[in-house]
């Protein structure tokens, strides 16, 4: 699932593994500039979310 808003500077990005382990671990990425949360195996990463679009 991906909602991306360019105007607020928000994301709601979820990605599940399908139980390939050649593949990225499931995680979670939503919020919103500074306030932006990384899920990936249990661990929260916080920081700022940055892209070319603004």
């Amino acid at each position: 699932m991906l909602a991306f808003d360019e105007r607020s500077h928000q994301i709601d990005f979820v990605y599940t593994n399908p139980g390939n382990p050649s593949l990225p671990p499931s995680l979670t990425l939503k919020g919103q500039g500074r306030h932006t949360r990384l899920v990936v195996r249990g661990q929260t990463y916080t920081g700022e979310f940055r892209c070319g679009f603004w």
